[in-house]
């Protein structure tokens, strides 16, 4: 490092004591930009201390929403609603969301759905994307998609949280798609799952059936927690009619198989990927879902990513 330009470099500064140095006001900006997005507590911090830094934290708070309970859910509604304590007036909450965290059951998803025409990344309960699924077909008691959301374009990746023995029927195509697929298949008459393109399940679920995606035609990411099944149902998905999948992840998690179970799924997938490498694992724990999901959407190491570098590192013939 050369040090000789320092001394030029101090006595160009103009120190106010010996602690303070005053900085230009945008490369203040810059900071507190890039500080708010590495850390929400930075953030938080800042909404506390300073009316102008809110309006940055806010900024970056409001990309993604973790709605945990049924009261982060109503302060959620809240804040899509714009009713935020003194919000500033050209700050529009609904339009800075991308990503929502709500891992439970609630109607509440519709309305946020609805609201947030930017987002991208959605994990929730199976239950709750079917009153979305009920609302998108007109068949929800209370609840309609506007048609800005319903023929959005915007790519959606989408985790869905099942419970252990959910038939993959149900989330194959949705519970209140199934007779209706029978009368009207076309595709674009339910544009919402035109939008997703990665999707994810966990925890276990039941392999009764085999899982069939006829309205996910832009699906090009999926992810399985591994079954004794699974590896073989996620071989004929990619030799079958979705042929647009580039990447099969079966998600082995460590604190649900056991040691025997784990290795059967490493030596299965090994296998399976002699015949198809777009087939790839990944070894996780099923209580890191929600660190990985987050540390993804804020330009962290993806599951795409890691099950890449796990499979490469692990599982190369």
């Amino acid at each position: 490092m050369d040090v000789d330009w320092l001394p030029d470099f101090f006595e160009d500064l103009h120190f106010h004591n010996e602690s303070t140095i005053e900085l230009p006001l945008e490369l203040l900006e810059i900071i507190l930009h890039l500080a708010a997005a590495e850390c929400r507590h930075f953030c938080y911090t800042l909404c506390s201390v300073s009316t102008w830094g809110r309006t940055i934290a806010l900024r970056h708070l409001l990309v993604s929403l973790m709605i945990k309970g049924p009261e982060s859910n109503f302060r959620a509604v809240q804040i899509v609603a714009g009713n935020i304590l003194h919000q500033p007036s050209h700050l529009i909450p609904s339009d800075l969301i991308r990503d929502i965290w709500i891992p439970y059951i609630t109607d509440s998803l519709v309305f946020l759905f609805d609201s947030c025409k930017n987002l991208k990344n959605l994990a929730t309960h199976w239950r709750s994307f079917d009153h979305l699924v009920e609302a998108a077909c007109g068949r929800h008691p209370w609840r309609v998609l506007s048609n800005a959301a319903l023929w959005q374009e915007q790519n959606l990746s989408l985790l869905i949280f099942t419970t252990k023995h959910v038939p993959s029927t149900r989330l194959s195509q949705g519970k209140m798609l199934e007779s209706r697929l029978a009368s009207n298949p076309d595709p674009s008459k339910f544009p919402i799952f035109s939008r997703i393109t990665h999707l994810r399940f966990m925890p276990l679920i039941s392999y009764y059936h085999q899982l069939h995606f006829p309205l996910l035609t832009s699906l090009t990411h999926l992810a399985l927690p591994y079954h004794d099944t699974s590896i073989s149902q996620g071989h004929w998905l990619l030799e079958g009619a979705n042929s647009k999948i580039k990447m099969l992840v079966i998600v082995i998690f460590t604190d649900v198989l056991s040691e025997t179970q784990r290795a059967q799924a490493k030596s299965g997938i090994k296998q399976w990927r002699k015949m198809n490498n777009r087939l790839y694992a990944y070894s996780t724990t099923s209580l890191d879902t929600e660190k990985e999901w987050f540390e993804g959407r804020k330009g962290g190491q993806s599951i795409w990513e890691a099950a890449v570098r796990y499979t490469e590192q692990n599982l190369e013939l």
